[in-house]
């Protein structure tokens, strides 16, 4: 977990933000199978590991969620509901600007799709990671995590024994 929390920091040093956002949107989702083991994930896990680790929140559980799988999935900038396919509201990241601080505002339309928040995305990065460090640093020890974390995608420094050994694998 360390080691992709500090790739995504990197990406944010570099001004990477769509890969920094896309690999912090998918935090909640693998940190809910850490915590909760391999096989049984879904939007309720999802949603249920973001209320309760995840502060401050700048989207709601749902929107979260929602706009992870719109933007990984489909590339759309909307957090849109998988079940009726409707478009919710637009989730609208601003970059870093020393001039002006915009972070939480909501426009509201007629149309829900005119509907948006904008979230200062060095925040929202930064405030996601640092509430999996809380979290990690909470629950590693646990034997459910520790079982887990066998399967997790990790830097193995001198390959993995019997596949490959001496090179850096992720695996």
């Amino acid at each position: 977990m360390d080691e992709l929390l500090r790739q995504i920091a990197v990406t944010l040093n570099q001004q990477l933000y769509f890969v920094a956002l896309q690999s912090t949107l998918t935090l909640p989702a693998i940190c809910a199978q850490l915590e909760g083991g391999y096989g049984d994930y879904d939007r309720e896990r999802y949603k249920e590991w973001y209320n309760k680790h995840v502060s401050p929140q700048h989207l709601t559980a749902e929107e979260c969620y929602d706009f992870r799988c719109s933007m990984i999935h489909e590339g759309n900038a909307f957090a849109k509901a998988r079940e009726s396919e409707t478009y919710k509201r637009r989730i609208l990241f601003v970059y870093p600007n020393p001039m002006i601080k915009i972070d939480n505002t909501r426009f509201y339309g007629m149309n829900p799709a005119d509907n948006a928040v904008c979230i200062d995305v060095l925040d929202f990065c930064h405030d996601m990671m640092n509430s999996v460090k809380i979290w990690n640093d909470k629950v590693k020890n646990s034997p459910n995590y520790q079982k887990n974390y066998d399967k997790f995608f990790k830097l193995h420094m001198n390959g993995i024994p019997h596949l490959i050994e001496g090179l850096l694998v992720i695996g």
